[in-house]
């Protein structure tokens, strides 16, 4: 009987935690993929437009490369953006979910080019104004 009691107790633990943990819904993934794509628009094609809505005003920017580290914020990001119009870079583009729920995702961006890959952690958080992008860090693999 005490076997069935901890049985019991342990089915019960399971599904409680599965119902914390339940996935973004589709509806709210497709938003954040709008955001996402318009991103990568902006980083790989120099497509712009739309990029200083998916922007939060507070967005930190951060490169470490070796032992250099750079900051920058929405307005220096923003002019960074309208340095690279319409340029498009030598990459593939690819990124992985690695946390979400309803109100924040945690991606990874990986842009790879022919003799190094740029990873990119995307910060992003649903709000009023949809699915923005609140942290981006970024780091290099030299191949």
């Amino acid at each position: 009987m005490k076997t069935l009691r901890n049985i019991a107790a342990a089915l019960l633990v399971v599904l409680s935690a599965s119902a914390f943990a339940s996935d973004i819904s589709p509806a709210s993934k497709a938003r954040m993929n709008v955001t996402l794509n318009t991103f990568i628009d902006a980083v790989c094609k120099g497509q712009i437009k739309g990029v200083t809505k998916i922007l939060d005003s507070s967005v930190k920017y951060t490169v470490s490369n070796g032992n250099k580290i750079t900051t920058m914020n929405k307005t220096d990001l923003l002019d960074y953006f309208r340095q690279i119009e319409n340029i498009e870079q030598n990459c593939k583009a690819s990124y992985d979910l690695l946390e979400s729920n309803e109100t924040q995702a945690i991606v990874k961006l990986k842009l790879k080019y022919a003799e190094f890959s740029k990873n990119n952690v995307l910060t992003m958080n649903y709000t009023d104004k949809g699915w923005i992008i609140t942290n981006i860090s970024v780091s290099f693999d030299h191949e």
